[in-house]
């Protein structure tokens, strides 16, 4: 935080933190670092208001796979029900640079969701043995 002095009064100006997620790769220039999901989400939820733009990676842990980039953005979506509002920034502050092309499209669906620009998909209830076993007239 930086102080502002003007004649009549002291301004109190935010510095907005550029937050770089990944676990090999170093954050560019005045952008703040964290290495896993564990310290993104303490990270995230003692700084949220000031957090300008997160720039994920996918892969985030090479010995537990399923602690990914796509895995902190749901943590980051649920957090709003604790009034942790993270995707308050226009949604082109959020990026990804997995070098997984596809687990980038993946990250960005997720939220963009949560923009509302693409709708969530339908939940589909799973089709029970009988059901099915009626859909085929009882062929095999």
């Amino acid at each position: 935080l930086r102080r502002a002095s003007t004649a009549k009064h002291l301004t109190l100006l935010h510095a907005m933190i550029k937050l770089f997620v990944d676990d090999v790769r170093v954050a560019p220039e005045g952008w703040t670092q964290v290495w896993n999901i564990r310290d993104a989400l303490d990270f995230i939820e003692e700084n949220y208001a000031e957090i300008s733009h997160i720039d994920f990676d996918y892969y985030l842990n090479e010995n537990m796979p399923a602690h990914n980039g796509a895995l902190l953005i749901r943590y980051i979506v649920r957090m709003k029900d604790q009034d942790i509002k993270v995707f308050h920034q226009p949604i082109e502050n959020y990026t990804f640079h997995s070098s997984d092309s596809s687990m980038n499209d993946v990250m960005q669906g997720l939220v963009e969701r949560e923009f509302g620009i693409v709708p969530a998909p339908e939940k589909v209830a799973p089709i029970s043995q009988l059901q099915r076993l009626r859909k085929s007239k009882g062929r095999r």
